[in-house]
């Protein structure tokens, strides 16, 4: 959360001419609730859940980004899913870029009621070795003001990949 993932998807989805898909914004458009009531009516295990039957849904494309919240990697099921559904980047802002995007935002379930500081770090540690063992590449996205050359260059790594496979 934070990372910049449905800024840079979208941006990433319009230079390469791809749909952009946003599995959060998915489960809210199926549901009808926003991700905040859906943790409080069904908690973080039946969000996520759900957030792995929309994963699932999901087919191996290379016309699409996707963008998924950062929780979708604690499942075994899905950290084998997304490679298979194309490369994974992992964007990984500082903790201080994070907790200063994130000091203000009350729409997160996991950041409400303790500091944000504080659980960004638990977050981080917990989930850090399940990005590193997904992802294709690592994208610093501290600087929120370079969207646009990350955009390019993650454009530049797929277009190179795929070319390398064809």
């Amino acid at each position: 959360m934070g990372s910049g993932k449905t800024t840079l998807g979208k941006r990433l989805s319009e230079l390469m001419s791809f749909s952009f898909v946003d599995t959060d914004a998915l489960i809210e458009s199926s549901l009808g609730q926003s991700i905040k009531q859906i943790f409080d009516s069904q908690g973080e295990t039946g969000f996520r859940k759900i957030e792995s039957e929309t994963l699932s849904k999901l087919t191996n494309s290379t016309s699409q980004v996707i963008s998924t919240g950062g929780g979708i990697i604690l499942s075994d099921e899905n950290r084998h899913l997304l490679p298979q559904l194309g490369r994974v980047y992992w964007l990984n802002p500082s903790l201080e870029a994070l907790t200063e995007r994130l000091q203000n935002d009350t729409t997160r379930p996991l950041l409400q009621g303790q500091d944000s500081r504080t659980i960004l770090e638990k977050l981080m540690a917990e989930r850090g070795h399940y990005y590193e063992t997904c992802s294709d590449s690592v994208i610093d996205t501290s600087d929120a003001t370079k969207i646009e050359s990350i955009a390019l260059d993650i454009k530049k790594d797929f277009e190179a990949h795929y070319d390398s496979k064809h």
